[in-house]
């Protein structure tokens, strides 16, 4: 998990782009009240499906985002066992 302030915002403002990304195309193809949720139709205003959509993008991107920081962190810095000219000599 992420430490310091900087760490989360490593992980945050990506997924906050992502998500205003998705959102975006989501919405730009279809309309909330056009959508049906498990078989039943969303009943509540746009403002509300647009926001509560909105935070499941980011949860999700959030998600994929420390998985990716939480990979590029794990381990030790792999050590190479290269020789050089001046290492034979």
């Amino acid at each position: 998990m992420p430490h310091t302030v900087r760490d989360w915002i490593i992980v945050l403002w990506p997924a906050f782009l992502a998500a205003c990304l998705i959102e975006m195309l989501v919405f730009a193809s279809f309309d909330p009240h056009d959508m049906n949720l498990l078989g039943f139709r969303i009943e509540a205003q746009r403002d509300t499906v647009y926001s509560v959509a909105f935070f499941a993008f980011w949860f999700v991107s959030s998600l994929v985002a420390l998985a990716v920081w939480s990979l590029t962190r794990s381990g030790t810095p792999h050590q190479t066992n290269i020789t050089t000219r001046a290492d034979r000599a």
